[in-house]
């Protein structure tokens, strides 16, 4: 564990390089071809703009996470290269009756994902990846090297794997894959920053407006401080009062608390600050407050 590079990141900002793909998506209808098939407001983006969404079935589960930004009269799509096979056919099947066109340009850019502020002269959308501020910039592959050696040199710290599990776990910052999969509602796992409830129907959008408007949901994301100084095991089970109730999904050594930390599924009528669990290891979790998204 690297507290040293840990200290630098909140003192001087940092950058990694997301396991991205990137495409374009363009045509006099591509706002509102978007807008209908992801969950956040799409047609409202402005140029250099960009938002954080999700696509979901038909039952409202996640399926996938993305960003969108807006760049002159075409939008870039930003996600994750194991969500490929999922978003873009998806959208590829519905694309010619809006007449939008959808193109790769992960062979044209890389993506470096930046905290804090940093000058570039590159193509640059807001995006909050692991739960602190940033931007996403879309960088020519030929230029990429160029733009880490300034950004090296202007003294920004390169987060490795681990250094960004443990940011974004002690920021209450969902991965999908991890601590998302199919089976989960965006409400159930802190994915509400994805969610617009003005926009109109989306796919999913029923199941999501019923719970935001007259329920909530059975189970929810929480943060668990250990008292222990081993992180648990990822897939633990998360007892309360002698009964498994949930299971952990990441794991870390917490600098900021000067201890582990997890992050794993409740049910929501045991979501209480203070409330105490016990890992599957007889380990004991206090349930705390994470940040707000």
């Amino acid at each position: 564990m690297d507290l040293q590079a840990y200290n630098l990141f909140f003192e001087r900002g940092g950058f990694f390089e997301p396991d991205t793909a990137c495409f374009r998506v363009s045509g006099e209808k591509a706002g509102i071809f978007l807008h209908g098939q992801f969950t956040n407001h799409i047609t409202g983006l402005k140029e250099g703009e960009a938002n954080y969404n999700l696509l979901l079935t038909q039952k409202g589960k996640v399926l996938a996470d993305l960003h969108v930004g807006k760049h002159q009269d075409f939008y870039f799509l930003i996600l994750e290269k194991k969500f490929k096979q999922i978003v873009i056919p998806h959208l590829q099947k519905l694309a010619p009756l809006s007449r939008v066109d959808i193109a790769d340009e992960s062979n044209n850019y890389d993506v470096v994902h930046v905290c804090k502020n940093s000058t570039v002269d590159f193509l640059s959308f807001p995006s909050g990846r692991i739960g602190l501020p940033g931007y996403d910039c879309l960088v020519p592959k030929e230029k990429k090297e160029s733009l880490v050696h300034l950004l090296k040199a202007g003294g920004l710290i390169c987060l490795d794997h681990e250094l960004l599990e443990m940011i974004r776990v002690e920021q209450g910052t969902p991965l999908l894959g991890q601590d998302v999969s199919e089976d989960n509602l965006p409400q159930e796992s802190r994915l509400d920053r994805a969610l617009h409830f003005d926009k109109g129907c989306y796919l999913g959008q029923e199941t999501i407006a019923r719970l935001h408007f007259r329920g909530h949901v059975n189970k929810c994301l929480v943060g668990l401080k250990i008292d222990s100084t081993e992180p648990p095991k990822i897939g633990s089970a998360i007892i309360y009062d002698g009964k498994p109730v949930g299971r952990i999904t990441s794991s870390v050594f917490s600098p900021r608390l000067n201890s582990p930390l997890a992050l794993g599924y409740v049910p929501y009528t045991l979501n209480q600050t203070g409330n105490i669990f016990m890992t599957s290891e007889q380990i004991r979790m206090n349930l705390i407050l994470l940040p707000v998204k």
